[in-house]
C-alpha cells in the first residue's frame, strides 16, 4: 500500500547509509542512456533561509558543476510555501526538456536541512539530511558536493542511491500524484523558526546638558524579531558618573532603561535597517559637590522619555553579529534641580529637554 510521500518523509530515519559509499552501482553506461544526455539541474532553496541564501550558494554549486556536462540553476522557492508546494514544483520543473535531476533544500530548523531529490523519468523522490558543521561554508560546500556527485551519477532505474532514503517504498517505478495541499499533511517542522531572539552588549552614549555634551557607559539588551519584521528590545545601560562644573558642581548618575518597538527590514539579508519607538525611563542621582547652600546634599529621581529611533544589525557569521543604534529622546518629564533662597527659588541644573543616545555594539542569536 502506497504511502502518502509526505508522511512517511517525516518517518524517515535520515542518513541510514554512509555518505562516502561509491556511486558506481548506479552508473551503467548501457542503462538508460537517455537520462545521462540531461543536461539541466533545477535546485531550490527558501527564501530567508539564512544558511542557503541564493546569491552565496550559486558560486558554491557552480564550482562543484564546472568539471561536468551538468548546468546547475539554483531557485529562490516562496518563504511563504511548505513541503507539499516545493514538491509541486519539482514535478513541474522535472517535466522540462533536459533536466537531470530537481534538488530542493528543505530547512527543518535554522541549523538543520533535509535535502531532497527527484528523478525526472520515475517519479522517484530520495531525501536525507545534511550533515551539520560549525561553519556555514562548510555546510553549503558539502551540499554542493553531494548535489554534483549524485546527479552525474543519477539514472532512472537506480533503486539505490547511497546516503539517501526513498519515499515511496517501492522497487518499481511509480507516478507521484501532486497532491492537494492539506493542512494535516504539512510537515510539522517544515519551516525555520518565525521568531528569533538575541542578547547584545554595547557602548551606550548621549547627551545631557550644557555642561556635559556626552556621556559615556555601557549597556547590554534582549531583542526578539519576527521573520516577518517587527521586533521589541529590552535595554538598559549605565552611564559613567559626570562631573559637571559651573556655578553648582554636581556629580550625576543615570541607569535608563528602554523598551522598542519597531520593524526590522530586509528578512533574511545581512544587513538589516530598522525603525521603533521607544519608551525612556531613567533613574538619574545627583551629588552636589560644590555651592554653599546644597554642598554635601543629594538626591535621586526619575525621568521620561519617548523616542524615535534608527538602527541598523549586520550579521558576520551565522549567529553573531554587529549593531548600531540612534535615537532621539524627547523629555516628557524632565529633572530640575533648584534651590531655596532668600530671594526665592532658583533653578541651579536641568537637563536637555532633548538628547540624543547612541548604541553601538555586537549580538549573539539564540
Amino acid at each position: 500500500m502506497k504511502r502518502p510521500p509526505v508522511v512517511f518523509a517525516a518517518s524517515l530515519l535520515l542518513g541510514s547509509q554512509a555518505w562516502g559509499e561509491p556511486l558506481s552501482p548506479a552508473i551503467d553506461p548501457g542503462v538508460e542512456t537517455s537520462a545521462l544526455e540531461r543536461s539541466v539541474v533545477p535546485i531550490g532553496v527558501v527564501e530567508g533561509d539564512e544558511l542557503f541564501e541564493v546569491d552565496p550558494f550559486r558560486p558554491v554549486v557552480a564550482g562543484h558543476f564546472s568539471a561536468t556536462e551538468l548546468t546547475p540553476q539554483v531557485e529562490a522557492l516562496p518563504a511563504d510555501t511548505n513541503f507539499m508546494q516545493h514538491l509541486e514544483w519539482a514535478l513541474d520543473r522535472s517535466a522540462e526538456a533536459n533536466v537531470r535531476a530537481v534538488f530542493w533544500l528543505e530547512p527543518v530548523s535554522v541549523e538543520r536541512h533535509l535535502l531532497y531529490v527527484l528523478q525526472p523519468g520515475s517519479k522517484r523522490l530520495w531525501v536525507r539530511e545534511l550533515p551539520q558543521a560549525t561553519e556555514p561554508d562548510l555546510v553549503r560546500e558539502s551540499a554542493g558536493i553531494m548535489m554534483s556527485t549524485l546527479a552525474r551519477g543519477l539514472v532512472e532505474s537506480a533503486d539505490v542511491l547511497p546516503g539517501m532514503d526513498r519515499i515511496e517504498d517501492q522497487r518499481e517505478p511509480v507516478t507521484i500524484e501532486t497532491p492537494v495541499p492539506s493542512p494535516a499533511e504539512e510537515p510539522p517542522v517544515a519551516d525555520v523558526a518565525r521568531v528569533e531572539g538575541s542578547l547584545g552588549v554595547e557602548y551606550v552614549g548621549g547627551s545631557l546638558a550644557a555642561q556635559a555634551p556626552w556621556q559615556n557607559g555601557v549597556g547590554g539588551h534582549v531583542d526578539i524579531v519576527l521573520r516577518s519584521g517587527p521586533f521589541f528590545r529590552l535595554s538598559s545601560a549605565f552611564l559613567v558618573p559626570a562631573r559637571l562644573g559651573g556655578e553648582l558642581a554636581l556629580e550625576t548618575w543615570r541607569v535608563p532603561i528602554v523598551a522598542t518597538a519597531g520593524y526590522r527590514f530586509r528578512d533574511g539579508a545581512r544587513a538589516r535597517p530598522e525603525v521603533g519607538l521607544a519608551a525612556v525611563a531613567e533613574v538619574f542621582s545627583w551629588t552636589a559637590q560644590d555651592g554653599a547652600e546644597i554642598r554635601g546634599r543629594a538626591g535621586t529621581t526619575g525621568r521620561f522619555a519617548i523616542s524615535p529611533e534608527v538602527g541598523l544589525t549586520w550579521r558576520v557569521f551565522r549567529r553573531f553579529g554587529l549593531h548600531l543604534f540612534a535615537r532621539m529622546d524627547i523629555w516628557l518629564a524632565n529633572v530640575d534641580l533648584v534651590t531655596e533662597l532668600a530671594s526665592g527659588r532658583e533653578s541651579r541644573f536641568r537637563p536637555h529637554a532633548v538628547s540624543a543616545t547612541l548604541q553601538a555594539g555586537f549580538h549573539y542569536a539564540l
